[in-house]
């Protein structure tokens, strides 16, 4: 399965950049933006196809996963689904710049990465001191990504024209 690797990739970056047409947005003020979403859309998508390609390499090289509990095919792979589900999103949501999308995704992964965090900072028996703070800091990094990323989406409203008011 590691041979399908780069297929893999390639297929899921050529379908993410041709479902939406970028957003004409001002260079300066979406930069910073745009490449948060990129980034978080890449880290996703090496997890995700890692996961998926390779579930026991996941479960033994990942930093913690084999001190959490027994290999599980099955699980593995479906944690590496779930990644390329977000890496998709956050490369739609980089690719367009739709404050509405932005918020979304960004919504949904910042939970997910706060139940994700709360699990692993009260699981630490079994780690090394080492192997425990260097878990925490790249946990809480990887939580303050999409909420630093739906701060910087009121760049993008302060560019656009008011919207009309919604009808409850």
């Amino acid at each position: 399965m590691d041979s399908a690797l780069p297929h893999l990739a390639h297929g899921l970056l050529t379908m993410t950049m041709t479902l939406l047409p970028p957003q004409t947005v001002a260079p300066a003020r979406a930069l910073p933006l745009r490449q948060g979403l990129y980034a978080l859309g890449a880290l996703n998508l090496a997890i995700g196809l890692y996961g998926v390609l390779s579930p026991h390499g996941f479960y033994k090289n990942v930093l913690g996963v084999d001190l959490l509990g027994p290999y599980n095919q099955h699980f593995m792979s479906d944690i590496g689904g779930f990644y390329l589900g977000f890496a998709v999103a956050f490369l739609l949501a980089a690719r367009s710049l739709s404050p509405d999308l932005i918020r979304g995704i960004c919504a949904g992964y910042a939970v997910t990465q706060l139940l994700h965090f709360l699990y692993h900072i009260t699981h630490l028996g079994r780690f090394s001191t080492g192997e425990a703070i260097a878990q925490t800091i790249g946990l809480a990094i990887i939580l303050a990504a999409p909420v630093i990323c739906t701060m910087l989406t009121a760049r993008l409203d302060a560019g656009s024209a008011p919207r009309a008011r919604r009808r409850p």
